[in-house]
């Protein structure tokens, strides 16, 4: 398990706390997972051959009209491990320390991908039941879905950097899904070092109604290369404005609905209370419903920040031309760099950049490698229609091509049945239109925790049952 120093000057430096922002795994091994068995090869994409396609895309390889349109947080669950989200959470607070502050080195092992260990059945149907929590019509006009890694992946194929990744293709409807896929949903990260997890523990806080949190995950909405795309990330923190700590609703008033309320969502996603446990976070038995509630307040896009921690003598290399393509991909203007001297962090060495500007030189000067990009991502999608079930696997291997794969049976669909209907039938909401009812469409998704649901213990913290702990 991960510890990191208590807060402050003083004797408090001597006593050490858990981490609770990325809890190790209890009782997992260290070894490397075997890799799922390949498909048979269906096609491959070179980047020499992008080059033409790409052309046509050079005018809209830019990001356009990026919004947030939900979040959740995952919480620290009962001992039986099952799976639980609050909307729409909260990030962690930047709330830094006094003075100089000593960390241990970070301990204990990390799941790679902590979606596809919390709810390994469809690691991205909880970002799915937020967002359509938050906006009945989310998948009108979404032509991808997508996370941060499996579009970072793909970047990093047109920038012809060695990574070996493998990703999950699904035609819902109109709508591609790209689903991350490690060798295990318990896949451990291997040598993890530095304080990358004991850091954020020392300098942020969750707030009382999301103090149970594990992470905060984040959907947004934007548009690239003429196409419309859903993307998830996990925000590090958030930096508290000067007037107002929390802003800004998620979503613009013309896409919010007061239809949509915590009453109506689906009755597949029981709600449970959310327990204090100072316990390791244990994975997802593979077979537990996902328990939803509401907690947290909306944080707006332009306050949240991303978070590195180097060692003092790189203070002078450019780490920020590294991170700039994740920042990209995320839509994130606010970077922290954290350096230390082992392990010591003093006020001094803790810089925090707006790089909104950065991003846009960024994506202006690599105008040629985003339109393969693009060109990519149009492939992918004719190629899912030309499959009769809309499905394949994309596999590459350090600085090869992209294999397309056919899907073999060990691959999880996207979604379940319950949401994947949800999904559907969200595309068909047009707000302010007859297309469909609005009794149906609130009909469609309700709250239902089971035979214990009474609220009126509410406590003006939580605004939910006086059941949990907050």
């Amino acid at each position: 398990m991960s510890f990191a120093r208590a807060r402050g000057n003083g004797p408090r430096r001597g006593s050490w706390r858990p981490d609770f922002r990325r809890p190790s795994v209890a009782n997992h091994p260290t070894t490397t997972t075997p890799a799922p068995p390949f498909g048979d090869l269906l096609d491959e994409i070179c980047l020499t051959d992008l080059e033409k396609s790409a052309s046509d895309f050079r005018d809209s390889a830019v990001i356009r009209d990026p919004v947030t349109v939900a979040s959740f947080n995952w919480m620290r669950t009962a001992k039986t491990g099952k799976p639980t989200i609050v909307i729409p959470g909260s990030p962690p607070r930047w709330t830094p320390p006094k003075g100089l502050t000593q960390l241990r080195e970070d301990q204990g092992a990390f799941f790679r991908d902590r979606n596809a260990a919390q709810y390994p059945q469809h690691p991205m149907e909880p970002a799915i039941v937020a967002g359509i929590h938050s906006n009945p019509d989310l998948a009108t006009d979404i032509n991808i879905v997508a996370c941060s890694s499996t579009l970072g992946n793909l970047l990093r194929f047109v920038r012809h950097q060695e990574k070996s990744f493998r990703i999950l293709v699904e035609l819902i409807d109109k709508t591609l899904f790209l689903i991350r896929r490690e060798n295990s949903p318990t896949e451990l990260i291997q040598g993890v070092r530095g304080f990358g997890h004991t850091f954020p523990e020392a300098y942020n806080t969750w707030d009382p109604d999301v103090k149970q949190s594990t992470s905060h995950q984040r959907l947004l909405r934007y548009n690239f290369g003429g196409l419309h795309l859903l993307v998830r990330f996990e925000a590090d923190g958030y930096l508290p404005t000067p007037n107002n700590e929390v802003s800004k609703p998620l979503m613009s008033p013309a896409k919010t609905s007061e239809r949509f309320d915590i009453e109506n969502l689906t009755k597949s996603f029981k709600a449970a209370q959310v327990q204090p446990e100072e316990d390791p976070i244990i994975p997802s038995s593979g077979n537990d419903k996902l328990a939803v509630k509401q907690a947290g307040e909306a944080v707006s896009q332009d306050c949240i920040f991303d978070l590195k921690t180097r060692s003092l003598w790189k203070k002078n290399q450019d780490l920020l031309s590294e991170e700039i393509p994740r920042l990209w991909v995320a839509q994130i203007s606010n970077f922290v760099t954290a350096y230390h001297e082992r392990g010591i962090f003093k006020p001094e060495n803790i810089v925090i950049q707006d790089v909104k500007r950065d991003v846009a030189k960024w994506e202006n000067d690599q105008n040629s490698v985003l339109a393969q990009l693009v060109a990519v991502l149009h492939i992918l999608i004719s190629k899912a229609h030309e499959q009769k079930d809309g499905r394949f696997e994309i596999c590459r291997s350090k600085e090869g091509d992209l294999e397309l794969r056919r899907q073999l049976a060990d691959a999880r669909e996207a979604l379940s049945p319950s949401v994947k209907k949800e999904w559907v039938r969200s595309s068909e909401i047009v707000l302010g239109s007859e297309k469909v009812d609005s009794k149906d469409a609130t009909n469609t998704l309700s709250w239902d925790d089971g035979p214990n649901n009474d609220y009126t213990a509410c406590t003006d913290a939580c605004h939910y049952c006086g059941g949990c702990t907050y």
